[in-house]
């Protein structure tokens, strides 16, 4: 059986290609344009995965896509619904670019008429990844993500064909999210930058601000205090003031020393 995976849309996009269980071709779109991190949909990865074992789109049985839009729509909705005001022109912009982002309005017209299309939770899709390319028949499995429709921290139990879910953590309450807004104060780029501060940690004091930081991740019910952070209402600037005032150090902005 002949099956296509893409992700696209938020960043690094890119596609693979499998044939019975097998990964025959994979890319990042990033190759092809020369666009950094590029999050388009994936055109050209696409193109090079099947002509790699020549196959046509009317070959290809399923696509599997790596998140669930309804269920990520469910989320972003509810989560402006919160913000009514300060999230009125960022609703606007999602309405606008749902039905140009559409997956399957876009598969349909590159040629897979008929391919069935599976839309698999976002965190699922990093579980399988993690599973099947390992060595392993059973594990158990630990993803940390920003987001991936509702949930942030996700805990699976792998056996041979199977993923189960047994544990998760929703949305706003993220590690991944509180990585990458430190990422952002400190002057580089979230979903790109944090292997630099990962990076830097070892040549850091991790006394000096630790005993600040703990108290923002509660450990009872893991929850994030959310009054120093605007990841709810906001897509460019991911904390407010009352962080700098905790930290008592104003945030980097880029380039600076």
């Amino acid at each position: 059986m002949i099956k296509l995976g893409i992700s696209a849309f938020y960043h690094d996009s890119a596609a693979a290609l499998i044939i019975d269980n097998q990964v025959i071709a994979a890319a990042e779109e990033e190759r092809f344009t020369g666009i950094k991190h590029d999050s388009s949909f994936p055109y050209n990865a696409i193109e090079y995965c099947l002509k790699e074992y020549g196959v046509t789109p009317k070959d290809v049985r399923q696509i599997c896509w790596y998140e669930q839009p309804e269920v990520k729509e469910d989320r972003v909705v509810k989560t402006f619904d919160k913000h009514f005001f300060k999230t009125f022109f960022l609703k606007r912009k999602f309405k606008r670019e749902k039905e140009s982002k559409n997956p399957e309005n876009i598969l349909r017209n590159i040629g897979f008429k008929k391919t069935e299309i599976v839309y698999t939770p976002h965190h699922l899709s990093h579980a399988a990844f993690s599973f099947y390319t390992s060595p392993y028949n059973e594990a158990d499995i630990l993803v940390v993500d920003g987001v991936g429709e509702w949930d942030t921290v996700t805990f699976w139990k792998g056996d041979k064909d199977k993923i189960s879910l047994k544990h998760s953590y929703k949305f706003p309450n993220s590690l991944g999210m509180f990585y990458s807004t430190m990422t952002s104060y400190l002057g580089f780029r979230p979903n790109e930058g944090e292997y630099k501060v990962m990076g830097l940690a070892p040549y850091g004091n991790p006394a000096k601000y630790f005993e600040k930081l703990k108290g923002l991740i509660k450990e009872v019910g893991f929850r994030v205090d959310q009054k120093y952070f605007t990841w709810e209402y906001s897509e460019k600037i991911m904390f407010n003031k009352k962080l700098a005032n905790l930290l008592d150090i104003p945030p980097r902005l880029p380039e600076e020393e």
